[in-house]
């Protein structure tokens, strides 16, 4: 049994539920830190080669002949080689414990219910299911956008970018409820999980309204 611990303080030999052997712990921080991680790496580096190395390729796309770029779009620098394999492999390893952890999420939110009145637990837990199938859209949806280029079927392309974008933004707000009135985090953690996700998300709409704006034009 794989047991994903916050702390990973002690390692129990039986699950102390259903009596079943624990083989290995997870650092649950360690796994999201590193799971982050890899993205982030793949971006910085596709970003850096594709301008130090292909800038004219990757400005001056077809999908981007009617828009003059000063600096290359996501999709242009994840589709040239070598960054896209690089791209490709981090999404890869990112996919798998991104689903760890949004199974970890949702069973988190499940636990806590009995925080919620018995008035509004019947939507608290319809809730809790929509955030999590969400999550895993947004999940299926960057897989489908790094492995689907630009180059290979630019409409399909977009619209999965589009699904992403706007998974991405429904879920974070989705969690930013749960976890205010489940009661996960304290006022003080809340107030400052705010401002970051706020500030996350307006940073995401504005890369989703700048893309539709490249569409347009």
């Amino acid at each position: 049994m794989l047991k994903v611990d916050a702390n990973c303080a002690v390692v129990n030999k039986c699950h102390p539920e259903k009596n079943v052997p624990v083989v290995y712990t997870v650092d649950f921080r360690q796994l999201v830190l590193r799971t982050a991680s890899l993205p982030l790496f793949a971006m910085l580096f596709c970003f850096l080669w594709g301008v130090l190395f292909q800038f004219d390729s990757v400005v001056n796309v077809e999908s981007c002949r009617h828009v003059e770029n000063f600096i290359p779009s996501i999709s242009a620098i994840t589709s040239a080689k070598p960054g896209a394999y690089i791209w490709r492999i981090c999404i890869a390893l990112h996919s798998g414990p991104r689903l760890v952890i949004c199974a970890a999420y949702y069973h988190l939110f499940v636990k806590r219910t009995e925080n919620i009145p018995d008035e509004w637990k019947k939507f608290y837990k319809r809730a809790v299911k929509a955030t999590y199938w969400i999550n895993i859209i947004e999940n299926l949806s960057l897989a489908g956008v790094t492995y689907i280029s630009n180059l290979d079927n630019y409409e399909l392309h977009e619209k999965l970018f589009i699904t992403f974008m706007t998974s991405s933004v429904i879920y974070m707000l989705a969690t930013v409820c749960l976890l205010k009135y489940s009661h996960v985090l304290s006022h003080q953690y809340w107030t400052v999980g705010v401002c970051i996700t706020f500030e996350l998300k307006n940073l995401t709409i504005s890369i989703k309204c700048f893309f539709i704006k490249h569409l347009i034009i």
